[in-house]
Formats: structure tokens, sequence, C-alpha cells
């Protein structure tokens, strides 16, 4: 038993790892991201509060046109819901609002990567990808007026209202990833600078530089 695990471990050892990023590979990839964040300020009296819960996910499918060098087309999904909720002193007059924001996008995308390996079956990898598509936001709020003098009266609004706009981005993210077998790997995204324009206005452009852990994403790479 012990010369049969031996000769196992001497195989797996062996194999060629990097065969899946020889030229004509094919590599089909899915990753995602949870994040929850809170945002509270101010004392109690005059008081700001933001809960947000993001979820990305994608997936994509790319074919190696040389050793190393991968191009393909890709399906991203975002959606994010935040409550927002607020309290203002404002002189003898107090007042509240609530707040539920919900925005989502499903956005096509085409990108090139150059797998750099570090070491047998550990690549670093610089991917360039371009995606555009279409984000929809929904709104819903809740506000309270409530007089503290004397003749107390109170006021209460609601509303409602919703939005949607093209989108552009353009990314630039590193990714680490480890083949655990030859047509098996483990991917982990280290966030990345991206532009990006909504509606086509160049005016409303944002440049964005995040490497922060909390959004880095994980996922899984299946060479076919």
């Amino acid at each position: 038993m012990k010369k049969l695990a031996v000769t196992l471990l001497v195989l797996c050892c062996t194999m060629p790892f990097y065969a899946q990023l020889q030229k004509g590979a094919v590599l089909l990839s899915a990753e995602g991201n949870y994040q929850k964040s809170l945002n509270d300020n101010g004392p109690t009296t005059n008081h700001t509060q933001s809960k947000a819960k993001n979820l990305n996910l994608g997936v994509s499918l790319g074919l190696a046109l040389r050793d190393n060098f991968v191009v393909g087309a890709g399906l991203d999904y975002y959606r994010s819901v935040e409550d927002r909720s607020s309290q203002v002193f404002m002189g003898e007059t107090i007042s509240a609002e609530l707040m539920e924001l919900t925005s989502s996008s499903l956005m096509p995308s085409v990108f090139a990567g150059y797998y750099a390996p570090i070491i047998d079956r550990l690549y670093l990898s610089t991917n360039l990808k371009l995606a555009y598509g279409n984000i929809s936001s929904e709104y819903s709020t809740f506000m309270a007026f409530q007089s503290i003098s004397w003749s107390s009266s109170s006021e209460f609004r609601t509303a409602e209202n919703s939005n949607s706009s093209d989108l552009f981005v353009t990314t630039l993210y590193p990714e680490l990833t480890y083949f655990i077998t030859p047509k098996l790997g483990l991917s982990l995204g280290l966030g990345g600078i991206a532009y990006s324009i909504p509606d086509w206005e160049t005016d409303s452009a944002s440049f964005l530089v995040n490497f922060n852990p909390a959004y880095w994403s994980f996922g899984l790479k299946l060479a076919l």
C-alpha cells in the first residue's frame, strides 16, 4: 500500500501541470465575491447609518491563442442592497429618514490575460477586461418630521423612484491561480484598477483603484 501511495505521489509531481495553458487550451472560469459593510457616523442626536450587501458573480470562457496568453468572453452579475437611516435635530425639529436602495446589473465582457508561472502549478496573471451593460436602481424612502415645541406637530412622507443607465467599464486586475490538477484550478482575484463611464458621459466618469482584500474574489477554473 505504501509503495502504491509513493508511486501515485511521484506521478502527481511529474504530471505536466502547465499543459492546460498551452496554445489551444480552453479555460472555463467562475468567480464571485460577497461583502457586507456598515458605516455608522455621528452622535445619537445627529446620526447616520448605512448597511450594504454586495454580490458579484462572473463566468467566462477563454482560449489560449499562444502559450500562457488567454482571450475570451464572459458575463458578470452585480447586485447591491443598501439600507440607509438618519436622524437629525434642527432647532426645535427632529427629522428621521429610512431608505432602501437596490441596484443590479448584467454585463457582457471581453478580456485578455497573460499567465506568468511563479512556481509549479501557481500562476500570476495580469488581465484586461472591457464590460458594457445596463445598471438599474430602485429606492423607497420614509421620512418623518416632529416638532418638539409646545405646539407639537408631526409630518410623514414616502417616496419611490427608479432609474437605469448604460455603463462601460474597463478593468485591469491581477489574479493568482493554483492548479490542483491539470484540469482544475483555484483562483484569487486581487482587486484592480477600474475606469467607468455611465451613459457615455465623460463628465460623470470615475476612476477607482481598489486592492482592498474585502473585495477580493474567489473562483474555480476548469480546463476543457
